[in-house]
Order: C-alpha cells, then structure tokens, then sequence
C-alpha cells in the first residue's frame, strides 16, 4: 500500500537533480537552463523538497543539505541534450 511506509523514501532523481544545483547555488532559471525543463517546474521541485524536509526557504534547505550530507559532493547531473 502507499504511503504505508515507516521510514522516509528518497527524492525523486528529478528533486535530487534540482536539489543538488540549488546546494551549488544555481538560480531556477540556470536550473532549467542545464536540465531543459521549465523554470516553473525546477521552482514546483524546490517545494515539494522544502516541504518534505519541513524547511521555511530555499537558504534552509541548503543548510539542511550541508548538515545532513544528504548529497555527495561528486553526485552527478544529467544535463540537456543537444541537438543535432
């Protein structure tokens, strides 16, 4: 059943993505810009995190982030592909 669990599921890799490019400082714009998606939907992303994580703004995420370690510092990005 959903939703039944006990123990906190991870982020989607989307949420991890954005998650990870607001910890290294990227504005929303720049977000979407690296992974071609919209700017309102990098923005959607930021929320649901700040709330599954009970955080009041994006600077507290961050914190939370930093405190918590709950991103490596090598974990990788997918960006846009070019096309051809």
């Amino acid at each position: 059943m959903r939703g039944s669990r006990s123990r906190p599921t991870r982020p989607p890799s989307s949420e991890r993505e954005v998650l990870q490019l607001v910890a290294e400082g990227l504005t929303s714009l720049a977000i979407a810009e690296r992974l071609g998606v919209g700017r309102r939907t990098v923005e959607s992303h930021r929320a649901n995190l700040m709330r599954k994580l009970g955080v009041p703004t994006t600077p507290a995420l961050v914190r939370l982030v930093a405190e918590r370690g709950l991103l490596p510092e090598s974990t990788p990005v997918r960006r846009k592909t070019e096309s051809a």
